[in-house]
């Protein structure tokens, strides 16, 4: 290996060693794989953490893993992180703006086994926290609802991936909220998004119940976790036949060459960026 690990967070590993937790959008596969092909490049690392036996399970990225695959490349650059340290990464959940018709939606979700959609009078945030809650669902008519299920926690998590698939072959938002979602601040959102009529808010898993998912064979849907990365590296720009060299101890050893030649910038505070 090189004498210096200027940043060993930053690895290069067997595509065949890390976890998938969430589903893929498959639709998105070959477009970004194109993408990632004509560039000859990775920009941004997907996110991973040291999973159970020398594997990786994966936490942000799952979309650029797949692709890389789908490229034939047997390996793919990531940075790792500490699940279990709150300073590295920091799960939340992701709401998600959609458009649906909202009689057939809720009439789907009512034919599913053990689930109970009860209308309420106004989102209440705490709802997320009880025992059995799948999501809570709010229209631009102001019609709200608690949607809750008696199933075991494994079959709670693939109902979520059902309500999901309602909506999500079609554009969904991915929207976050800094502080606890109100009727205003939702209503705002609709404002912004005018296209759509269906927010949905989901509870917020720990990085325990996440692993556990996974090592049972359960994977999260699409576009729920959110995992904020402390000190993310952004634009590392790795060409792809880095992800080709042969041994992964090589590989390594040239990603660290090639990572000392490179200028980076390190903003503490946080930042918003404007796109």
């Amino acid at each position: 290996m090189a004498s210096t690990l200027f940043y060993p967070d930053l690895k290069i590993v067997p595509i065949s060693g890390i976890k998938l937790q969430e589903y893929i959008q498959k639709d998105r596969m070959q477009a970004l794989a194109s993408a990632i092909k004509r560039e000859a490049m990775l920009k941004n690392p997907p996110i991973v953490t040291n999973f159970f036996n020398g594997d990786y399970l994966h936490l942000d990225g799952a979309n650029r893993i797949t692709a890389v695959s789908l490229l034939s490349y047997p390996n793919c650059l990531v940075q790792v992180v500490d699940y279990g340290d709150p300073t590295h990464v920091h799960l939340s959940s992701w709401s998600h703006l959609a458009h649906v018709n909202e009689s057939q939606f809720f009439s789907s979700i009512k034919k599913m086994n053990n689930i109970t959609v009860k209308k309420v009078n106004s989102f209440n945030h705490r709802s997320l926290f009880r025992p059995y809650v799948l999501c809570v669902a709010a229209c631009n008519n102001r019609n709200i609802y608690e949607i809750t299920s008696k199933a075991p926690f494994t079959d709670l998590v693939k109902q979520m991936g059902d309500i999901v698939d309602l909506y999500g072959k079609g554009e969904v938002e991915r929207v976050f909220s800094g502080s606890p979602w109100t009727d205003e601040t939702i209503g705002v959102r609709f404002e912004r998004y005018p296209e759509k009529n269906l927010f949905v808010a989901f509870p917020t898993f720990s990085p325990q119940q996440v692993m556990t998912l996974v090592d049972r064979g359960v994977l999260m849907p699409a576009g729920i976790t959110r995992h904020v990365v402390y000190r993310r590296k952004l634009n590392v720009n790795l060409p792809l036949d880095y992800l080709a060299i042969t041994p992964l101890e090589k590989a390594n050893e040239k990603l660290q060459l090639f990572l000392q030649h490179r200028t980076v910038r390190l903003y503490e505070e946080p930042v918003i960026y404007f796109e």
